[in-house]
């Protein structure tokens, strides 16, 4: 039998449309916080879905890609 792999997901952007696509995914249970990586340059929108979703969260898109 094989084993799922483990699945994860970095977004370069933590704004608008990137929160609603984590909350989507989340909502759906298709990923969990732990599973998604998301960046953005603007600090506030980095702490604002770190409080809302609990996913991690860094400034630098490098660490994403």
């Amino acid at each position: 039998m094989k084993e799922k792999s483990a699945k994860s997901l970095g977004l370069i952007g933590a704004g608008k449309m990137g929160t609603a696509l984590i909350r989507g995914l989340l909502e759906a249970g298709v990923l969990n916080a732990k599973q998604i990586l998301a960046s953005d340059p603007v600090e506030s929108a980095l702490e604002q879905l770190k409080q809302q979703t609990e996913v991690k969260t860094t400034s630098r898109n490098t660490e994403v890609a």
